[in-house]
């Protein structure tokens, strides 16, 4: 993101779902010795039923310490070796093109990077993951906070909440400076670009996870919302993949309980996790972990909850309303409700996911231009796939 648009516009990588073991050592599937058997540590706990879910958010910038350090020779370069054009800084990758039209796996062999723009300013929300029973379909606990478009809508709002209360000014100051608005601190940033990996909960192909981020939007008047997500196998691509690793080095060889399972023992066990978290760096930025408590949102006041809560449904209201008009086939306004989209819903009898997800997005379109018509604005929320 250029810096001239620092507090207009900014560009979050969100990546979800980084479960933490719980209750056991966090070793990653590295080989260790248990009694006088060598065996491979756990690389997760799916098999358990009580997790802590980090999820991982870069806000994309060159402006990080360690890229400054790197300039002025206090850091040494970063080394890449055998990289792909898509993983290496723009600037990198237009050097390398002007001097090979089509490098080769010798060409990238190794390369070295001053500055780069796959970087930022890092944070992470910290929820529970409680299944009832184990793994698999089971249904999700009374606290637990299962990854839906409307939890990571809450989740942003509350980080918004959060960096603005008046007992956190310079803890969360770098936040402040990409998140809000620079012509008026009190404000949400009025662009938001989103990157995900195009999970079933962040796919712009299902219209429950578009509704939440046009709740989203009119909350904060903003002047648009873009939400993007790679093609499948290509999420290693996503700069936060990076974020997860340095999430995840304090974490290692630790056990983080999670005592009897309810509420406390619960919150305590992300507690834990957030400040493990904090106690390190992503380019050499601190880490901002906000615990994301379960249940309904602990805003400050009647104020804070009416700037800050988006009009949102449950997921499981939102999803039974989207099922509906999906087999009914009678446009969506002939039934009331609080997401009458005043929208004709044309059936498409194919068994093809893909069509019928590309239908969905073309309606989504007409829904949000009609709705734009009404806010005094220059943006669009724009919903795509993209393909690197």
């Amino acid at each position: 993101m250029r810096p001239e648009l620092k507090g207009q516009v900014v560009l979050i990588c969100d990546d979800d779902l980084e479960k933490t073991v719980l209750d056991q050592i966090a070793y990653n599937g590295k080989g260790m010795v248990v009694g006088t058997q060598r065996r491979l540590g756990s690389t997760s706990n799916y098999d358990h039923d009580r997790k802590v879910i980090v999820s991982s958010a870069l806000i994309l910038t060159k402006d990080t310490k360690a890229n400054h350090d790197r300039e002025e020779n206090r850091r040494k370069p970063l080394k890449r070796y055998k990289s792909s054009l898509a993983s290496l800084p723009l600037k990198v990758r237009r050097e390398l093109l002007a001097v090979n039209k089509e490098p080769t796996a010798e060409t990238l062999k190794e390369v070295e990077v001053t500055t780069t723009d796959r970087s930022g300013i890092p944070f992470a929300m910290i929820k529970n993951w409680i299944k009832m029973g184990g793994s698999g379909d089971e249904k999700h606990g009374k606290y637990s906070q299962p990854s839906t478009a409307v939890q990571h809508v809450l989740d942003l709002s509350y980080v918004l909440a959060c960096i603005q209360r008046p007992e956190n000014p310079e803890k969360y100051a770098r936040l402040r400076e990409y998140l809000c608005d620079r012509n008026d601190n009190s404000k949400v940033v009025p662009y938001i670009i989103l990157t995900t990996d195009g999970a079933g909960e962040n796919t712009a192909r299902h219209l429950q996870n578009v509704l939440p981020l046009v709740a989203l939007f009119v909350k904060f008047d903003l002047d648009g919302i873009e939400l993007h997500h790679y093609c499948p196998g290509h999420s290693k691509e996503n700069p936060v993949e990076m974020l997860n690793r340095s999430e995840k080095r304090p974490i290692k060889g630790r056990v983080i309980s999670s005592g009897n399972g309810t509420r406390q023992d619960m919150e305590k066990a992300k507690k834990a996790v957030a400040s493990a978290i904090e106690s390190t760096t992503h380019a050499g930025e601190p880490i901002h972990a906000i615990v994301v408590p379960a249940g309904s949102m602990p805003w400050k006041g009647e104020q804070e909850r009416s700037k800050y809560e988006p009009d949102i449904i449950p997921h499981e209201e939102l999803l039974a309303f989207v099922r509906a008009r999906r087999g009914d086939k009678r446009p969506l306004d002939e039934e009331g409700g609080d997401w009458d989209l005043n929208l004709s819903y044309e059936w498409i009898d194919d068994d093809n996911d893909d069509r019928l997800g590309y239908a969905d997005l073309e309606k989504m379109t007409k829904l949000l231009h009609n709705h734009l018509r009404h806010h005094s604005i220059y943006g669009v929320i724009i919903l795509s796939l993209i393909h690197i």
